[in-house]
C-alpha cells in the first residue's frame, strides 16, 4: 500500500473522528499530528520526547500515526494512545469503529509512561467532542 493511500484513510479517520478543521487540514498538508491532552489539541513538538517516540513506533510497526491522546489512569498512571492505521487496507474495516450509543473504538499503540514493557497495540474507546479528543476506555 502506499503512503499517499494510507495517509488518506488517516485524514478520512480524522473526519469521522470530527476534529477541529485546522488540526484535519494541518495534518493532510502538513503532516503535523496533534497531542489532545485535557481537553486541548496542539501541535506535537519535533524535538520533543513524545515525537520521538511517534517517529519510533511508525518505522518500528510500520503504521501511520494520526493523532495521540494523553491520559491518566489511576491504577496504570500516564499513558499516550497513538492512534494509527495500518499500511494493509484489509485491515482498515476493522480498525475503527462507531459504536451504536455513540463514541469510537479505534486501533492504537498505548504508551504506558510508566512500565514501557505494559506498552501494546490495541483498541481505545474515544470520545469526541467539540472537535477535541480524550479517551475514555
Amino acid at each position: 500500500m502506499t503512503d499517499h493511500l494510507v495517509k488518506a484513510e488517516a485524514v478520512r479517520l480524522l473526519g469521522e473522528l470530527g476534529v477541529c478543521e485546522p488540526y484535519l487540514l494541518d495534518f493532510q498538508e502538513n503532516d503535523q499530528v496533534y497531542l489532545f491532552d485535557k481537553g486541548e489539541g496542539r501541535r506535537i513538538d519535533p524535538n520533543s520526547i513524545l515525537y520521538k517516540k511517534l517517529k519510533a513506533i511508525e518505522e518500528k510497526s510500520n503504521v501511520k500515526i494520526y493523532a495521540v491522546i494523553h491520559s491518566i489512569i489511576d491504577y496504570i498512571g500516564p499513558n499516550y494512545s497513538f492512534l494509527c492505521v495500518s499500511p494493509y487496507s484489509e485491515d482498515w474495516a476493522h480498525q475503527f469503529h462507531k459504536q451504536r450509543r455513540g463514541g469510537i473504538i479505534a486501533n492504537a499503540y498505548v504508551w504506558n509512561v510508566s512500565r514501557e514493557e505494559c506498552s501494546e497495540f490495541g483498541y481505545i474507546a474515544v470520545d469526541a467532542a467539540f472537535g477535541k479528543l480524550r479517551r475514555v476506555g
